[in-house]
C-alpha cells in the first residue's frame, strides 16, 4: 500500500508548492492568497480559511486545516455552509413595515452552481436527442472535473481572469471542437446565473466570458482518396480473402460510396420499402430513437438514386429473393476492419466509413456536380459550403485530366 500511496502524496506536494509559487503575500503580512484557488487564503501561523465576498461583505471561515490539499478539498462543504448560516440569518429577520420601502424578493447570494443547474435543466427539457442529452451531461462532468471549485463561487465574484484561467489550461487539453462546446456551456451556465442574480437584486452583471474567442477548427490534411481503379482493387482485394462476411463488407462498402450515407445513423438503417424504384429514390430515416444527424427525431432525407448505386441494389435484390420490406438492405453495419486490412496489404492510406462519404463527394464533383447539389447529395443544409470546403477533394489523375482538357487562350 505505501508503494502505491507514495506518488499521489508526491503529487500533492508538487500541487501545494506550485500553488506556493503563484501565490501573493498581504500588505500588512498576516494574510497568503493563491492565484489558483482564489477563494482559499492562508493566516501567517499556517491555518488555512475560506474567504468570500458576499453582497458587498467579505467573510472568513477557519478550514481547520494547515495541509493545502485537504483545505482544497474542504471549500466547497465550507462555501454551502456559509450560505446556509446566512439565509438562516436572513430567514430570522423581523418582516418590514408595509410603510418602508419594498426590497428586494431575495437576498440569497447567487452562486454559479444555480446557473449551471438552471442552465442543465432547460437543456433536459429541451428537444433534443438521447445522444445529444448525453453530451450535455459529459460537458457538465468534464467542467466540473476539471474546476470543481466553481458551482461555489459567487457569480459576482467570476472574473475573466479566472475563466481564462481555466481557458489556458483546457484550450490544449480537448480538442478545438469539445473546448467550444464546453466554453459554451460556461458561458450560458453563467448567463443563467447572471439573470438570477439580477432577478433577486435588480443588478445585470456582465458575462466575464463574453470577450472569450472560440478554439480556431484544425485544418485537416489530405484525404489521400483512391480513385475509382483503386477502390475497385480495394474490394477485390477483400473479395480474394475469402472471410465468412467479405462479400457484405463489399457490398457496404460499395453503397456508403456511391450514396454517401452516414455508415452508422443511415445506412444501416436502410429498409427494402426506403427503395422507390418508380421515382428512383432512396428515403434515409436513420435511427428510430434519435434519428439522422443535424436533424428531429421522424424527419427523413430523401437522395436520388445514381446510376452505381442502382446497379449496386438491383445486385442485392437479386441476392435477396425473399425479401420482405421491413427488411434491411444492409447485411452489416461495419466494413472498417476489412477495408483496412485490404489497403494495409496493398501499402495504401487508410480508408474508413467516413472517407467513402468524402470519396463520393469528390466523384460527384469530377463528375460535374455543383458544391450546392453535393451538399443536397450528402444532407447538408448550407447551400454546400460545407461540402464545397470539406468533402471535395479531386484525385492527381482528374487534375492532370482537366489541366490538360483546358485552353486558356487562342
Amino acid at each position: 500500500m505505501e508503494s502505491i500511496q507514495e506518488p499521489k502524496k508526491n503529487a500533492g506536494r508538487r500541487k501545494a508548492a506550485k500553488a506556493l509559487e503563484n501565490s501573493t503575500v498581504s500588505k500588512d503580512g498576516l494574510w497568503r492568497t493563491f492565484k489558483a484557488v482564489p477563494c482559499l487564503v492562508q493566516r501567517t501561523t499556517g491555518m488555512f480559511y475560506l474567504r468570500k465576498r458576499i453582497n458587498g461583505k467579505v467573510y472568513r471561515r477557519s478550514l481547520e486545516t494547515d495541509v493545502f490539499s485537504v483545505a482544497r478539498e474542504r471549500i466547497p462543504n465550507k462555501v454551502k455552509e456559509l450560505l446556509a448560516e446566512l439565509k438562516a440569518a436572513t430567514m430570522a429577520q423581523p418582516a418590514p413595515d408595509a410603510t418602508t420601502t419594498s426590497v428586494p424578493k431575495s437576498t440569497a447570494p447567487v452562486t454559479v452552481g444555480d446557473g449551471i443547474t438552471k442552465h442543465f435543466s432547460r437543456l433536459v427539457a429541451g428537444p433534443f436527442k438521447k445522444h445529444t442529452h448525453r453530451y450535455h451531461a459529459t460537458c457538465q462532468k468534464r467542467l466540473l472535473e476539471v474546476w470543481p471549485q466553481l458551482p461555489a463561487l459567487l457569480i459576482s465574484e467570476v472574473t475573466e481572469e479566472i475563466c481564462l484561467a481555466w481557458v489556458t489550461k483546457e484550450r490544449g487539453e480537448v480538442t478545438p471542437n469539445y473546448f467550444n462546446n464546453l466554453l459554451s456551456f460556461l458561458r450560458q451556465s453563467l448567463d443563467a446565473a447572471i439573470a438570477i442574480h439580477k432577478e433577486r437584486t435588480g443588478v445585470l452583471l456582465s458575462n466575464p466570458t463574453s470577450t472569450i474567442k472560440r478554439s480556431p477548427k484544425r485544418r485537416r490534411g489530405s484525404m489521400d482518396l483512391p480513385d475509382v481503379a483503386t477502390f475497385k482493387k480495394i474490394l477485390e482485394t477483400i473479395r480474394e480473402r475469402g472471410s465468412r462476411q467479405a462479400e457484405d463488407c463489399i457490398d457496404l462498402a460499395e453503397f456508403l460510396a456511391y450514396s454517401g450515407a452516414r455508415v452508422y445513423s443511415e445506412a444501416a438503417w436502410v429498409k427494402w420499402q426506403d427503395v422507390d424504384w418508380e421515382n428512383m429514390e432512396l428515403t434515409f430515416r436513420g435511427d428510430p430513437d434519435n434519428g439522422l444527424k443535424w436533424r428531429q427525431p421522424g424527419e427523413t432525407r430523401v437522395l436520388g438514386i445514381n446510376k452505381s448505386l442502382e446497379i449496386l441494389l438491383r445486385r442485392l435484390e437479386a441476392k435477396q429473393p425473399n425479401r420482405k420490406p421491413t427488411d434491411k438492405v444492409m447485411k452489416v453495419i461495419a466494413c472498417d476492419g476489412q477495408l483496412e486490412w485490404a489497403c494495409k496489404k496493398l501499402g495504401l492510406p487508410k480508408l474508413t466509413h467516413h472517407k467513402l462519404r468524402h470519396w463520393f463527394g469528390t466523384r460527384c464533383a469530377e463528375e460535374g456536380a455543383g458544391a450546392e447539389v453535393i451538399g443536397e447529395f450528402l444532407g447538408h443544409r448550407d447551400g454546400g459550403v460545407t461540402a464545397l470546403k470539406e468533402y471535395i477533394e479531386p484525385t492527381k489523375k482528374h487534375v492532370k485530366k482537366v489541366a490538360l482538357r483546358l485552353t486558356l487562350a487562342d
